[in-house]
């Protein structure tokens, strides 16, 4: 239990790092973004950051209960803030992805507005 515990702190210790860096990367992104594109990509890594906090705080309760609880105990734990880590990032990846195509369909119809449209279609 105790590699487990360590690699389940490690993933945290990961995880909670690339949501950090979603949430900074996306504001610089964000506010010097020219094309549409770069901005949806900017919001889909910003929305990605809180799923990434939430599975860095699973993995990290599931690393500490490995290290501290007796075997059985630990491993049925450890199994479940794992599974409940990984869900929680395929879900927000999911509906991330969900919103940037929505925003970016949203984006591609220009509604007959020629002047604001940045594409070679007409």
């Amino acid at each position: 239990m105790l590699i487990a515990g360590v690699l389940c702190v490690c993933a945290a210790v990961a995880s909670a790092g690339f949501g950090a860096w979603s949430l900074s990367q996306s504001q610089a992104a964000e506010t010097t973004a020219t094309i549409a594109s770069t901005a949806t990509t900017a919001l889909a890594l910003r929305a990605m950051a809180p799923t990434q906090l939430a599975a860095a705080v699973m993995l990290a309760a599931g690393g500490v209960v490995a290290l501290a609880a007796s075997g059985h105990t630990a491993l049925v734990l450890l199994i479940v803030c794992v599974t409940g880590a990984l869900g929680t990032l395929a879900a927000g990846s999911w509906q991330s992805a969900r919103f940037a195509l929505r925003r970016e369909a949203a984006a591609a119809d220009c509604g007959g507005n020629c002047v604001g449209c940045t594409l070679s279609c007409r």
